[in-house]
């Protein structure tokens, strides 16, 4: 069985509760800085939404590369018992950090870029997250979600393209979201089926989040196929500015 914290024991830690206020405070503080310092940086609604958000998925794919690492290295160890489950300072100041991010980024995007911000990709999203932090530390599971941030490796791509559509790659964006989001989720769901046989309700944690991953790659894919035919029909730089990725790929605006 696994052991549950309470809820004031998880908003009691201090690194996790500390990082939250200093890292939301923070990057409210960037943000401010970037798009002052660099307003033809950062002169749509679009490029100011994508600053926090690529922020934080490049701390957050840096962060999870040694819980990767070391996931695949004991997977014949039992998910309870691998060392990156335990709730230790470090995984709480970046949880702390990723929860100060969602807040911070639904505070700046109502009041700078509510275009950007839709209602599944933003809102219910960041909200959903926001509350999976600290369920994961009340059930030990902090590790995992600290783990399955290495997926915000396609969302670095897309911000990076979004600020800059020079360094836009489409192919690069599909490869690294199906094998971070679709492959390597599904093995993580594994996971748990394989190491809590006897708490099937913790299955939720990483289950609930794959259906509306698969739901975005599959809209990416039949985009992808769209695209494609206009541009065959000789229509596809029209296609391109008016109808880029983002439309879909805006399920990275996390």
């Amino acid at each position: 069985m696994v052991e549950i914290k309470s809820l004031s024991e998880v908003l009691g830690n201090l690194p996790f509760t500390a990082s939250f206020c200093c890292f939301y405070v923070l990057q409210i503080v960037v943000y401010s800085f970037l798009t002052t310092r660099l307003p033809k940086t950062f002169g749509t609604d679009k490029q100011r939404a994508w600053i926090l958000t690529g922020l934080n998925s490049a701390v957050s794919t840096a962060t999870s590369i040694p819980y990767v690492v070391s996931f695949f290295a004991e997977l014949n160890v039992p998910l309870p018992e691998r060392g990156f489950q335990q709730w230790d300072i470090s995984t709480s100041i970046f949880c702390g950090y990723f929860a100060a991010y969602l807040v911070a980024d639904i505070t700046l995007g109502v009041h700078f870029y509510p275009m950007q911000m839709g209602p599944s990709t933003g809102y219910f999203h960041h909200s959903l997250y926001t509350i999976l932090i600290p369920i994961g530390f009340m059930f030990n599971l902090a590790g995992t979600f600290t783990l399955m941030c290495c997926t915000e490796i396609p969302t670095l791509i897309m911000a990076i393209g979004q600020i800059n559509q020079t360094f836009r790659s489409d192919s690069l964006f599909g490869a690294t979201y199906f094998i971070t989001r679709i492959c390597l989720h599904v093995m993580i769901i594994q996971q748990f089926v394989v190491g809590y046989p006897g708490d099937i309700w913790l299955w939720l944690f990483p289950a609930s989040l794959f259906p509306l991953h698969a739901f975005w790659f599959g809209e990416w894919c039949l985009q992808q196929i769209r695209l494609r035919r206009y541009r065959s029909g000789g229509e596809g730089s029209v296609v391109e500015e008016g109808v880029a990725v983002e439309t879909v790929v805006v399920s990275s605006k996390e």
